[in-house]
């Protein structure tokens, strides 16, 4: 049983439910006009018809299946042995102007030393992807835990590389805690659950939407204590993320790249607009205010991981001369979005390097 899962039951988690069904603004005016909602529950069906709301909204609240709902995703929750987490007990999360009402998290959140937030481009090029998982490779060797939001590119080789140094790192979904996305990362956020943490404000079975993925930002920003953005075009989804840091005064950290890279467009305006330009783990921590001793570690690798059937015989497809992406697609049988999963992981690890026009080969002297 999980911690709190009775709590869920009870009316104000019910009410949390529903409001993780975007239904948060409608829900507060009323509070605001007729006190807690918990003191008139019982009489809902009568107050909200009078409220002056769209039927269709207020039918939800009346909706005599609400509780099963519930129940249904409190047994889900245990089943996938998560809990759930109240926000107000949470350091970061009660600044922001609609702090999450309900969260539901693989385990217990533990910040640490300090946590850094990365994002960037989903299409990353091969410096993006390699800088990525190389500076959280280091920071989580460091204590740092690292944050990010599971998407393609420099999401998950933020992830891959904390994973890699046998660091901590926390993936905040845009979907519920059964749902994987993307498809492509379903491994990835397998293993961040098992061995980091899994954290969101939408109930199970929710799928990801477009309007989910800002909202997600600011919680992974508000439980951060600096933003780094690797690469980024001037127009992205990125760049909610540094809105979310100006709005709630956490440092925003810039890996600069080339000037004539359209995914320097946004690291290059940011920087120009004051951010802190960065390029190693040591300004990371420098820039949080860590510990000299703590900057000078040396970064310690994990333990060797255990390659998947699916990675040995990319591996044995890369040997020699290597190949390119797209014989490698056709040779391997493999999709090519689950094949890019298998060669971030092989990169971030030392087996794969990647050459000029998308050519792969494996590292020699590696089993």
């Amino acid at each position: 049983m999980l911690p709190v899962a009775v709590v869920i039951m009870r009316r104000t988690r019910l009410i949390a439910w529903v409001r993780g069904r975007g239904r948060a603004t409608w829900l507060r005016e009323l509070e605001a006009r007729h006190g807690p909602v918990e003191e008139w529950w019982d009489d809902r069906s009568a107050l909200l018809s009078e409220s002056g709301l769209p039927r269709r909204l207020w039918a939800q609240l009346v909706e005599p299946d609400l509780e099963t709902h519930a129940a249904r995703d409190t047994e889900r929750l245990e089943i996938l042995g998560w809990t759930t987490l109240d926000p107000a007990d949470i350091p970061g999360l009660a600044s922001l102007p609609e702090p999450p009402v309900l969260l539901f998290a693989s385990r217990k959140l533990e910040l640490g030393v300090g946590a850094v937030a990365v994002v960037g481009a989903r299409r990353a090029s091969g410096y993006g992807l390699r800088t990525s998982a190389r500076m959280s490779r280091e920071l989580a060797s460091a204590g740092v835990l690292v944050v990010s939001g599971l998407a393609r590119g420099i999401d998950a080789a933020a992830h891959e590389g904390a994973l890699s140094a046998g660091g901590r790192t926390l993936a905040v979904l845009g979907c519920g805690p059964d749902v994987a996305y993307p498809p492509e990362n379903a491994d990835l956020q397998r293993r961040i659950g098992d061995r980091g943490m899994l954290l969101t404000e939408h109930p199970p079975g929710v799928p990801p939407r477009p309007w989910h993925f800002p909202r997600r930002n600011r919680i992974l920003v508000a439980l951060s204590q600096a933003l780094l953005v690797i690469e980024s075009r001037l127009k992205s989804g990125t760049l909610t993320s540094v809105r979310w840091a100006a709005d709630l005064g956490r440092e925003v950290l810039v890996v600069p790249g080339a000037v004539d890279a359209r995914l320097s467009e946004g690291p290059l305006q940011l920087l120009r607009e004051g951010a802190t330009p960065v390029g190693t783990a040591g300004h990371v921590l420098e820039a949080l205010g860590l510990d000299v001793d703590i900057a000078s570690r040396s970064f310690a690798a994990a333990p060797a991981p255990v390659l998947t059937p699916a990675e040995h015989r990319l591996l044995a497809l890369l040997d020699g001369d290597g190949m390119r992406l797209d014989d490698l697609v056709r040779m391997s049988g493999e999709a090519p979005g689950r094949l890019l999963t298998l060669l971030l992981a092989l990169e971030v690890n030392g087996r794969v390097v990647r050459g000029d026009g998308l050519r792969y080969r494996a590292v020699s002297g590696q089993g």
